[in-house]
């Protein structure tokens, strides 16, 4: 009722897609205003031939990582919610071949994304990033090609709910080329709408319905009889020209009884008392379930504890009704529109009509029994679906939590976790871990405990570095290494030891830096584990290079050198880089710092050879950004320029965020160098910005004061305090490198005043010489400028960037 002309621009639509031009339309409005109810129609309305795909996102699935991409596939090869693996291999194997696909890619993103082992572990070697645009591109490729067998609809019901990696590949396929007979409908909410649309002809706005519309609806719903016309007139003022709220206020006063005394009383010739309608749907909905009988409000209620989905299976586990009682219940449900029924390969599935009917169920629990509902759901999907609880694990998480079922919470979380590390899905698996380390301070303090709550802080240590959290990065370490120490673990804390000693370093945490290096380095020699050794190595170099102590970082990475070119191109576990490769540029840039340009080129390009052998795009940035730095250093601008730009084009389209500042860190004087000194200084401040966000103080201090020096070129004006507070910082930190830098900074700013300049310069050379001597006292000099305290940084990367 009323939405004729909504019904008539979907049909309208079909028109372009015979002739082979897609479309992708939203249909947009407010919960209970009928989007679902218009998709129903249009559908019946389909001529034959048309092929449907249908996919429902749900609360729960928000922290699924492609989890409305996986439905859509499970509908494309016409699997159930609970097939198994080999089933799901054959039919992905079929549909493939039916599509004539033979693209390997896209079987290996199938098969990952429906859990399904791949074989070669050749998926799981691709980027991050790289995998979630592949996940786009097959999503995209699959669809198309259905298309172009028979004009396909995909149809995605409660969008507002879609995890951000589905909603990332729907945009990149309602934003891709039209040319094929697909057309992408999806029903939102008005606040959560897609960007795609937002372009014109991309939306269908759902209203409530008009005043006559509504009293339409109403007498079909309630009866034309002229007595009950003030009952109608109080449902309409009620309901605001809401479908749903007609809908359940209609039912809940024939439920009751009203309706009937209403008729009686105008067959009698009486008029009808003001009748009491409830303010919210909600309430109406309460009402509704409170008179269910008890038996049939039971299963209502476990089926909102299992979900917007309803198998009769699972009820019947946790229910204990036998097959056709239950199949009773459900019927009875089906006709009070509770629930509806829909008909899929291995049987009959029930779904709640509205998401508010289910919500509303639950809520008619108490917290005692949703605990006990959740731990029984959770016992019998154990005991149903004990072949496939890998890849149930964030439902199985869900509802260990919720039933405090602690055991079994910390198992599922953590495989949860870990699934959503596997696909790239950082907060997800950040939130599935903080959940399984809060179970953990439910359980006993055992080696299997302790083992997990080592596991959890490692895998939360993987998420929170993928999104630049380096200071909690280095909590997750300490708390696993400490509890570490009670494992009697020597190789396993030498591996965290080596993660802290980065992380500390990152963070220009140089005096905590080295110890856990030496520690882990003298672990990892004593049990002969090359791979440690050059993993240790890499990292203690790196301190003593971030502290400008280049000949100490030249002698630890030199002696490990040949380790590392012959040991595997192994990362470190949930590290973006290889240690070996690492470790040669790093050396590259302590033996450039230390002016040996043809060895350090001769080992940054080696480095660079063999990242390209492996593919990995962090190590080839990263060789990179050590050649452009020695192209910088030896005056050959233009070729540090024609090597850093690929360098943070990689690092962006691969998302290496902490890398990125490093790369602008030496892009920015060479741009300046070759006559883009604008363009230098927009990048570095994007730098600053980047490492502040990061919390990559070490490097924030270097770009700082390579912008100062590219600032003091046309204005020396306000940068005096900047670079002071870089002064004090370097002291702080032992950074020499940057106390070299800035005292050499600062003497030019006092140019007009030889003796400040000459003592400033003089402190430079002796950084450079000996070590880190104090620096002159500024407010002893004829200016009486004076230093002032900074926050704790470093240089990452040593630039010549003055005359």
């Amino acid at each position: 009722v009323g939405r004729e002309r909504e019904l008539s621009t979907l049909l309208a639509a079909l028109g372009d897609l015979q002739r082979g031009n897609g479309r992708a339309l939203a249909v947009v409005g407010q919960p209970g205003v009928g989007k679902s109810r218009l998709i129903h129609e249009f559908l019946g309305a389909l001529p034959a031939g048309w092929r449907v795909l249908r996919a429902v996102a749900m609360p729960q699935s928000r922290g699924t990582p492609f989890h409305l991409v996986t439905e859509i596939l499970r509908a494309w090869i016409g699997a159930g919610p609970s097939d198994h693996p080999e089933r799901l291999a054959r039919l992905v194997a079929a549909a493939l071949a039916a599509q004539m696909a033979e693209r390997p890619a896209d079987a290996a993103a199938v098969r990952f994304l429906l859990d399904i082992d791949a074989g070669d572990g050749s998926w799981e070697e691709i980027e991050a990033a790289q995998r979630r645009r592949r996940v786009q591109e097959v999503l995209a490729n699959i669809l198309r090609g259905e298309a172009q067998r028979a004009p396909l609809i995909v149809v995605v019901e409660d969008l507002h709910w879609a995890d951000p990696f589905s909603l990332a590949a729907l945009d990149a396929l309602a934003l891709g080329p039209a040319g094929t007979p697909l057309m992408l409908l999806a029903t939102t909410r008005p606040e959560t709408r897609p960007a795609w649309s937002r372009q014109p002809h991309a939306a269908l706005l759902l209203e409530p319905l008009s005043p006559a519309n509504a009293e339409q609806l109403l007498h079909r719903l309630l009866g034309p009889a002229e007595g009950l016309a003030p009952l109608r007139a109080q449902i309409l003022a009620r309901a605001e020209g809401t479908p749903l709220f007609l809908e359940e206020i209609t039912r809940s006063l024939i439920e009751s009884g009203t309706v009937d005394e209403a008729v009686t009383a105008n067959a009698a010739g009486a008029t009808v008392a003001a009748v009491t309608i409830p303010a919210s749907v909600h309430s109406i909905l309460a009402a509704r379930i409170d008179r269910l009988p008890p038996p049939r409000r039971r299963v209502l209620q476990i089926a909102a504890v299992t979900g917007r989905h309803i198998s009769p299976r699972l009820i019947a586990a946790v229910s204990g009704h036998d097959e056709a009682t239950l199949a009773e219940e459900l019927r009875q449900l089906q006709l009070a529109e509770f629930v509806h029924a829909t008909e899929l390969p291995t049987g009959t599935q029930y779904v709640f009509k509205h998401a508010l009917t289910q919500a509303e169920a639950y809520d008619s629990l108490l917290l005692s029994q949703r605990r006990t509902l959740h731990s029984r759901v959770l016992a019998a999907m154990q005991t149903l679906f004990a072949d496939r609880l890998d890849w149930m694990a964030e439902e199985l998480a869900g509802h260990a939590l919720a039933g405090e079922v602690w055991p079994e919470a910390v198992r599922h979380a953590l495989r949860a976790g870990e699934r959503a590390n596997r696909r790239s899905a950082w907060h997800p698996a950040i939130s599935f871990l903080e959940h399984a380390i809060a179970a953990l301070e439910h359980l006993p303090s055992e080696p299997s405990t302790i083992a997990q709550a080592i596991e959890a802080r490692l895998q939360l240590r993987v998420a929170v570095v993928a999104i630049g959290d380096v200071p909690r990065m280095l909590t997750c370490l300490d708390e696993a290494r400490d509890l570490t120490d009670a494992t009697g673990d020597a190789l396993g804390a030498a591996l965290i030891d080596i993660r802290r000693c980065i992380g500390l370093s990152m963070l220009g945490e140089i005096e905590a830096a080295i110890p856990p290096g030496e520690a882990a380095l003298a672990v990892a020699r004593a049990a002969a584990d090359a791979a440690g050794v050059v993993a240790a190595s890499f990292a203690l170099g790196q301190v003593h290079y971030i502290s400008g102590d280049f000949r100490t970082a030249r002698a630890v990475l030199q002696d490990s050198l040949e380790i590392a070119r012959t040991t595997p191109l192994s990362r470190i576990a949930g590290g973006p880089g290889t240690p070996a490769l690492l470790l040669m540029t790093c050396l590259a840039r302590s033996l450039c710092a230390l002016g040996d340009m043809e060895q350090a080129r001769d080992l940054a390009e080696e480095a660079l050879a063999r990242a390209e052998q492996i593919h990995r795009s962090f190590d080839r940035a990263e060789a990179q950004q050590a050649l452009g730095v020695i192209h910088l250093a030896a005056g050959r601008p233009a070729e540090a320029v024609a090597v850093l730009v690929p360098a943070l084009d990689l690092a962006r389209a691969n998302e290496h965020w902490l890398l990125m500042p490093m790369i602008a860190l030496a892009l920015g004087p060479a741009y300046a160098a070759t006559g883009s000194a604008a363009a230098g200084a927009v990048l570095l401040e994007e730098a600053i910005r980047r490492a502040a966000q990061h919390g990559l103080v070490a490097v924030g201090a270097q770009c700082r004061l390579a912008l100062a020096s590219l600032q003091a070129e046309t204005s020396t004006a306000g940068l005096h305090s900047t670079v002071e507070d870089l002064l004090t910082l370097s002291r702080r930190h032992r950074l020499r490198a940057l106390e070299a830098q800035a005292c050499r900074l600062m003497a030019r700013l006092h140019a007009d005043e030889p003796a400040v300049a000459c003592a400033l310069l003089a402190a430079a050379e002796a950084v450079a010489e000996a070590g880190a001597p104090d620096t002159p006292d500024l407010a002893a000099s004829p200016d009486g400028a004076a230093s002032r305290p900074a926050v704790a940084g470093s240089p990452a990367t040593v630039l010549v960037v003055q005359q």
